[in-house]
Formats: C-alpha cells, sequence, structure tokens
C-alpha cells in the first residue's frame, strides 16, 4: 500500500475518533449505574426497602433489576434495528439516532420522580447504545485502510475503558461533597449527555462508507470520498475490489434478510458466526459485566467508605485504559489471536483472585479487612 498523506490520514483518525464516541458513551454509561448503586442519596431517592441499620435502600432485588432492562433495550435495537439503518441509510444514521436516545433519555433517568422512570430512562439509553454499537465498528473498519485497521478497532475499545474511567472519575469527585445531596448521584447520569451534544453535530461532517455508496450504486460519491482517505495510488484497485464484492453479494444474496439467513447456510459464514459467538461469550462468561454493575457493591463489603470504593473503580479503569492500550500498540505487530489468549488467561486468573477475595473475606459491620486484601 502507498503511504497515505498526512491531510488524508488526520481525516481518518478524526473519523474513526468520531465514531468511537459512540463507545465512550457506552463506557460511560455502563459504569454509571455502578457508581450511583451504593450512593446513599441515591438509595434514600429510590429506596423501597430498609436495611439492617433501619436505612432506607433500594433492595437487591430490585437493584438486579434496573440493568435488565438497559440490557433488554440494546438486544432489541442491536440486533433487529441497527443493521437496517445502517444498510437503508448508511451507517451515520444508526449513529446519530442511537445519541438522539442517549441524550434525550439521560435527562429522564437523572430527574426520574420515582424508580419505574428510572429503569425506563435506562432501557431507552440501552435502545440507543444498541443502535450504535454495531454500526461503530462496521464504519470504522470501512473507513480505516488494512495498515492501522487493528489499531483503530482496538482504539474503539480504548475509550470505552476512558468513557468508564470518567464515570468513575465524576462520582468520585462527586461523592467528596455531601453538600451536594441528590446531585450527588444526578451529576454522574446527567454528565453522559456531553458526549452526544459533540458527537451528534460532528458525525456528519465525517465522510460516509465507501462500501455503503457502491452498495448503494453511488460509485462515483464513493470515489469522492477515497479521495479523502486513501492514498492516490489505492484508490481505484481497492474500489474495483469493493465494487466486485458488492455485485457478487448482490447477486447471490439479494436483501437485509437473505444476508441473515445466509449466516446459517452458508458453511464458511457459519463457521465465523460461531466464532463470533464464542469469542464473546467467553469474554461474557469472565464476570467482567458483574464487575461493571456490581462491583461497587461488592467493594462496599469490604470498606464501609464509599470514597474508597469510588477510587478503586478509578483505578480500575485507570488499568483498563493502560492494557487496552497495549492492545492498540501491538494489535497490528503481534497478531489478534495472541492477545485474544493472553488476555483471556489474564482475565481468568484476575477473576479467580477476586472471586476468592470476595468469598473469604469477612466484614461483621464494624470491623473492616486490611486495605490490602480488599485491593
Amino acid at each position: 500500500m502507498a503511504p497515505i498523506p498526512r491531510d488524508r490520514l488526520t481525516r481518518i483518525y478524526l473519523s474513526c475518533f468520531c465514531a468511537a464516541l459512540g463507545m465512550f458513551m457506552y463506557g460511560y454509561d455502563a459504569s454509571t449505574f455502578n457508581t450511583v448503586n451504593t450512593n446513599t442519596f441515591w438509595n434514600t431517592y429510590f429506596g423501597d426497602s430498609l436495611d439492617s441499620k433501619n436505612n432506607t435502600v433500594v433492595s437487591s432485588n430490585t437493584i438486579g433489576l434496573v440493568p435488565v432492562g438497559y440490557s433488554l433495550g440494546t438486544i432489541i435495537t442491536g440486533f433487529f434495528v441497527s443493521s437496517i439503518l445502517s444498510d437503508l441509510w448508511g451507517r451515520r444514521v444508526p449513529m446519530f439516532v442511537g445519541a438522539v436516545f442517549v441524550l434525550g433519555f439521560s435527562f429522564m433517568q437523572a430527574f426520574s420522580p420515582n424508580l419505574a422512570t428510572h429503569i425506563v430512562g435506562r432501557t431507552g439509553i440501552g435502545l440507543g447504545q444498541g443502535l450504535m454499537l454495531p454500526a461503530g465498528p462496521v464504519y470504522i473498519g470501512e473507513i480505516a485502510p488494512r495498515s492501522v485497521r487493528g489499531q483503530m478497532m482496538s482504539f474503539w475499545q480504548l475509550v470505552y475503558s476512558v468513557g468508564a474511567f470518567f464515570s468513575y472519575l465524576v462520582g468520585l469527585i462527586a461523592g467528596w461533597h455531601n453538600e451536594l445531596g441528590d446531585w450527588q448521584w444526578r451529576i454522574v447520569i446527567i454528565l453522559q449527555i456531553v458526549a452526544p451534544i459533540v458527537f451528534l453535530p460532528t458525525i456528519w461532517l465525517c465522510p460516509e462508507s465507501p462500501r455503503w455508496l457502491v452498495y448503494k450504486d453511488r460509485v462515483e460519491d464513493a470515489r469522492a470520498v477515497m479521495r479523502l482517505i486513501r492514498a492516490d495510488d489505492d484508490i481505484e484497485p481497492e474500489l474495483e475490489e469493493i465494487v466486485s464484492v458488492i455485485q457478487k453479494e448482490k447477486h447471490e444474496n439479494p436483501g437485509t434478510w437473505a444476508v441473515y439467513k445466509l449466516l446459517f447456510t452458508d458453511a464458511k459464514l457459519l463457521k465465523r458466526l460461531g466464532m463470533a459467538i464464542f469469542i464473546n461469550m467467553v469474554q461474557q462468561l469472565t464476570g467482567q459485566n458483574s464487575l461493571n454493575n456490581y462491583s461497587s457493591s461488592i467493594y462496599k463489603k469490604v470498606f464501609n467508605n464509599q470514597n474508597t470504593t469510588n477510587l478503586i473503580n478509578v483505578i480500575n479503569s485507570i488499568c483498563g485504559i493502560l492494557f487496552t492500550l497495549n492492545s492498540t500498540i501491538f494489535s497490528d505487530r503481534i497478531g489478534r489471536i495472541a492477545l485474544l489468549v493472553i488476555g483471556g488467561y489474564g482475565m481468568g486468573v484476575s477473576m479467580l483472585i477476586v472471586g476468592t477475595l470476595g468469598t473469604i473475606t469477612y466484614n461483621n459491620g464494624t470491623i473492616n479487612t486490611s486495605v490490602s486484601v480488599g485491593v
């Protein structure tokens, strides 16, 4: 591949960064519930039961219910809606609509008069995230050239950790100021509107996917876009390749639903689908999502001080940023499989340690175990 001029490479990075704001929103929002569910003011405001000290709290059953609506929303739009919008109107449209959902339902969640409305707000944000998350990586993969595609895709995960870091940091700083009252938890939620406010106007400054333009028989528009993001010598060969692949797909698989069918009838695609499902399933089975939603509750069993649990979450998110940076740097050097294997074993050992310490650590409500054991 010919070297890409600096101005075009800059445009590629900025476009991918803009799309990655969707993952930033996801990282921030996925951490908000973990940040606020142990907050005293949040529990008092939405409380539906009393704890052993007669303090008003949200019951453990309700705590478990809140993330369900969010997950259900992401499943509905992520599986059934996002790809259709992406094929009909381009990759930017589902990301834009999803950001509108996040913006609007963040206000509902922050100013909910009751817990039911709060859960509806989280479900609405889940619907928005479900629209954005499938479209974002597709857009980045189609905009980024092969030479930096692995780096750009790992960057997608990096901004998740950055989003989580800011959510926990806001929670930590707000937790130092009890005079804020309910604004201790409201400010954590309401500040997630910053990313969609930045994203909504800027996504339209980014070029549309050349592949989608070719899919819509807009070859000249695709060529014009590629002049903005590719070296001159690579434009025609890559465009011819895209046109050839799209023509083959249209000939063999007319219609969106036919593509879904092909995933289960074509042996090669079924194998790839199975690998994708397996990798993502194993990633979830590490238990990381349980920590994303409930690490504050787990740490609370070790530390009575809420600020300490907030600080641990901040430190954990910093570790996430540092280790994801390794992936960003080395994904195109040592390969994806090596990173998956190393990361998989690392997460397995880490979760074993967390589970073991969580099981053996004892707290009678008045005496905390040592900080070293807790950490």
